[in-house]
Protein backbone atom coordinates (compact mmCIF):
# COMPACT_ATOMS: atom_id res chain seq x y z
CA UNK A 1 0.00 0.00 0.00
CA UNK A 2 2.93 2.16 1.10
CA UNK A 3 4.15 1.83 -2.57
CA UNK A 4 0.87 2.63 -4.16
CA UNK A 5 0.64 5.81 -2.28
CA UNK A 6 4.24 6.90 -2.53
CA UNK A 7 4.08 6.35 -6.39
CA UNK A 8 0.88 8.48 -6.83
CA UNK A 9 2.92 11.45 -4.36
CA UNK A 10 5.53 11.31 -6.69
CA UNK A 11 3.22 12.19 -9.50
CA UNK A 12 0.96 14.12 -8.18
CA UNK A 13 3.40 16.44 -6.60
CA UNK A 14 6.02 17.05 -9.24
CA UNK A 15 3.70 17.33 -12.44
CA UNK A 16 0.60 19.67 -13.04
CA UNK A 17 -0.12 17.41 -16.59
CA UNK A 18 -2.10 15.31 -14.24
CA UNK A 19 -4.49 18.15 -12.84
CA UNK A 20 -5.38 20.02 -16.38
CA UNK A 21 -6.82 17.53 -17.72
CA UNK A 22 -9.55 16.40 -14.37
CA UNK A 23 -9.37 20.16 -13.68
CA UNK A 24 -11.10 20.73 -17.44
CA UNK A 25 -13.20 17.68 -16.86
CA UNK A 26 -14.25 19.25 -13.48
CA UNK A 27 -15.18 22.28 -15.22
CA UNK A 28 -17.06 20.99 -18.07
CA UNK A 29 -19.45 19.23 -15.73
CA UNK A 30 -19.94 22.21 -13.47
CA UNK A 31 -21.27 23.36 -17.39
CA UNK A 32 -23.49 20.73 -17.31
CA UNK A 33 -25.11 20.76 -14.06
CA UNK A 34 -25.47 24.95 -14.80
CA UNK A 35 -27.31 23.87 -17.72
CA UNK A 36 -29.47 21.50 -16.17
CA UNK A 37 -28.27 17.84 -15.97
CA UNK A 38 -27.48 17.24 -12.30
CA UNK A 39 -28.35 13.65 -12.88
CA UNK A 40 -25.42 12.28 -15.18
CA UNK A 41 -22.75 14.60 -13.43
CA UNK A 42 -23.25 15.22 -9.85
CA UNK A 43 -21.13 11.85 -9.03
CA UNK A 44 -18.16 12.38 -11.91
CA UNK A 45 -18.07 15.98 -10.34
CA UNK A 46 -17.36 15.02 -6.58
CA UNK A 47 -14.95 12.25 -7.60
CA UNK A 48 -13.19 14.83 -10.36
CA UNK A 49 -13.09 17.44 -7.04
CA UNK A 50 -12.00 15.04 -4.56
CA UNK A 51 -8.71 13.88 -6.73
CA UNK A 52 -8.60 17.69 -7.42
CA UNK A 53 -8.59 18.41 -3.98
CA UNK A 54 -5.82 15.35 -3.11
CA UNK A 55 -3.37 16.73 -5.92
CA UNK A 56 -3.08 20.29 -4.76
CA UNK A 57 -3.06 18.69 -1.12
CA UNK A 58 -0.11 16.67 -2.35
CA UNK A 59 1.60 19.56 -4.20
CA UNK A 60 1.35 21.59 -0.84
CA UNK A 61 2.48 19.16 1.39
CA UNK A 62 5.44 17.38 -0.65
CA UNK A 63 8.38 19.32 2.20
CA UNK A 64 6.38 17.89 4.70
CA UNK A 65 6.50 14.00 3.23
CA UNK A 66 10.31 14.75 2.05
CA UNK A 67 10.52 15.64 5.41
CA UNK A 68 9.11 12.15 6.75
CA UNK A 69 11.18 10.37 4.12
CA UNK A 70 14.36 11.95 5.30
CA UNK A 71 14.01 11.02 9.08
CA UNK A 72 12.62 7.58 8.29
CA UNK A 73 13.78 6.75 5.25
CA UNK A 74 17.19 4.24 4.69
CA UNK A 75 20.54 5.91 4.11
CA UNK A 76 21.59 6.45 -0.04
CA UNK A 77 24.01 8.17 -2.15
CA UNK A 78 23.42 9.58 -5.52
CA UNK A 79 25.50 10.91 -7.82
CA UNK A 80 24.13 13.16 -10.47
CA UNK A 81 26.09 13.11 -14.04
CA UNK A 82 23.62 15.40 -16.55
CA UNK A 83 20.78 17.27 -17.00
CA UNK A 84 18.98 15.19 -19.88
CA UNK A 85 15.06 16.67 -21.77
CA UNK A 86 12.06 14.74 -20.97
CA UNK A 87 10.13 15.35 -24.09
CA UNK A 88 7.66 17.37 -22.54
CA UNK A 89 7.03 21.16 -23.18
CA UNK A 90 5.83 23.64 -19.65
CA UNK A 91 4.86 27.18 -20.80
CA UNK A 92 6.80 26.66 -24.22
CA UNK A 93 9.75 25.73 -22.66
CA UNK A 94 11.45 22.47 -22.64
CA UNK A 95 11.41 20.52 -19.37
CA UNK A 96 14.89 19.12 -18.28
CA UNK A 97 15.43 16.23 -15.58
CA UNK A 98 18.41 15.42 -13.64
CA UNK A 99 19.91 12.05 -14.34
CA UNK A 100 22.40 10.26 -12.33
CA UNK A 101 22.96 6.87 -9.94
CA UNK A 102 21.32 6.02 -7.00
CA UNK A 103 22.87 3.74 -5.09
CA UNK A 104 20.81 1.90 -1.94
CA UNK A 105 21.66 0.52 1.34
CA UNK A 106 22.41 -3.13 -0.02
CA UNK A 107 24.91 -1.66 -2.45
CA UNK A 108 22.61 -1.90 -5.11
CA UNK A 109 22.96 0.83 -7.91
CA UNK A 110 20.05 2.57 -9.87
CA UNK A 111 19.22 4.84 -12.73
CA UNK A 112 17.37 8.06 -11.34
CA UNK A 113 16.04 10.71 -13.39
CA UNK A 114 13.97 13.50 -11.74
CA UNK A 115 12.76 17.22 -13.37
CA UNK A 116 14.84 19.63 -12.70
CA UNK A 117 11.58 21.42 -10.70
CA UNK A 118 11.04 19.12 -8.56
CA UNK A 119 14.69 18.18 -6.96
CA UNK A 120 13.45 16.84 -3.58
CA UNK A 121 15.55 18.14 -0.25
CA UNK A 122 15.44 18.15 3.07
CA UNK A 123 15.16 20.65 4.57
CA UNK A 124 13.31 22.42 1.55
CA UNK A 125 14.94 24.60 -0.10
CA UNK A 126 14.14 26.43 -3.51
CA UNK A 127 17.32 27.59 -4.08
CA UNK A 128 19.40 24.50 -3.45
CA UNK A 129 21.38 23.72 -6.87
CA UNK A 130 23.10 20.41 -6.65
CA UNK A 131 26.83 19.51 -7.75
CA UNK A 132 27.20 17.43 -10.56
CA UNK A 133 30.22 14.20 -10.21
CA UNK A 134 29.45 14.39 -6.56
CA UNK A 135 28.12 12.21 -3.94
CA UNK A 136 24.91 13.14 -1.96
CA UNK A 137 23.57 11.96 0.66
CA UNK A 138 19.85 10.85 0.32
CA UNK A 139 17.36 8.99 2.42
CA UNK A 140 14.52 7.12 0.39
CA UNK A 141 11.50 4.29 1.02
CA UNK A 142 12.57 0.90 0.15
CA UNK A 143 9.06 0.87 -1.24
CA UNK A 144 9.49 3.34 -3.45
CA UNK A 145 13.43 4.36 -4.26
CA UNK A 146 13.22 6.64 -6.74
CA UNK A 147 11.30 9.31 -4.33
CA UNK A 148 14.89 10.20 -3.01
CA UNK A 149 15.34 13.21 -0.67
CA UNK A 150 18.62 15.26 -0.93
CA UNK A 151 19.57 16.05 2.64
CA UNK A 152 20.63 19.73 2.79
CA UNK A 153 22.95 20.32 5.48
CA UNK A 154 23.00 24.08 5.15
CA UNK A 155 19.64 25.41 3.45
CA UNK A 156 21.15 28.78 2.94
CA UNK A 157 24.86 27.86 1.99
CA UNK A 158 23.18 26.15 -0.99
CA UNK A 159 21.49 29.51 -1.83
CA UNK A 160 24.06 31.71 -1.76
CA UNK A 161 26.26 29.20 -3.91
CA UNK A 162 22.78 29.34 -6.49
CA UNK A 163 22.95 33.15 -6.36
CA UNK A 164 26.80 32.71 -7.10
CA UNK A 165 26.26 31.04 -10.15
CA UNK A 166 23.89 33.64 -11.05
CA UNK A 167 25.82 36.18 -10.64
CA UNK A 168 28.47 34.49 -12.96
CA UNK A 169 26.02 34.82 -15.84
CA UNK A 170 24.64 37.75 -15.81
CA UNK A 171 28.70 39.31 -15.57
CA UNK A 172 29.78 37.09 -18.67
CA UNK A 173 27.15 38.84 -20.25
CA UNK A 174 28.14 42.82 -19.29
CA UNK A 175 31.34 41.40 -20.53
CA UNK A 176 30.03 41.02 -24.21
CA UNK A 177 28.87 44.31 -24.16
CA UNK A 178 31.93 45.97 -22.63
CA UNK A 179 35.51 46.99 -23.60
CA UNK A 180 38.40 48.68 -22.25
CA UNK A 181 39.12 49.21 -18.52
CA UNK A 182 35.14 48.42 -17.99
CA UNK A 183 35.26 44.83 -19.73
CA UNK A 184 38.95 44.29 -17.28
CA UNK A 185 36.94 45.40 -14.35
CA UNK A 186 34.07 43.61 -15.39
CA UNK A 187 36.09 40.45 -16.19
CA UNK A 188 37.83 40.32 -12.49
CA UNK A 189 34.81 40.92 -10.81
CA UNK A 190 33.62 37.57 -12.89
CA UNK A 191 37.11 35.85 -11.84
CA UNK A 192 35.95 36.42 -8.07
CA UNK A 193 32.90 35.63 -8.20
CA UNK A 194 34.54 32.05 -10.40
CA UNK A 195 37.09 31.68 -7.15
CA UNK A 196 33.88 32.15 -4.76
CA UNK A 197 32.11 29.49 -6.58
CA UNK A 198 35.16 26.86 -6.66
CA UNK A 199 35.04 27.36 -2.74
CA UNK A 200 31.56 26.48 -2.73
CA UNK A 201 31.44 23.53 -4.91
CA UNK A 202 34.50 21.78 -2.58
CA UNK A 203 33.03 18.53 -1.13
Amino acid sequence: MESLILAWFEYASSSLFFLIVPSLAFTAAIILMVAGRPKYVALPVVVIFGYIALHIAAMAGASHVNDWIAQTGKPGELVLTRVVPTGNVINHQPETAWAGTLKLADGSLLDWTTPTHSLRTSPDSDRFMPRLQTVLEVRYRPSRPSLAVILVDDPAFASRCAEIGQKIQDTNAKILLLSGDAKLAMTAKRDALMAELQRCAAP
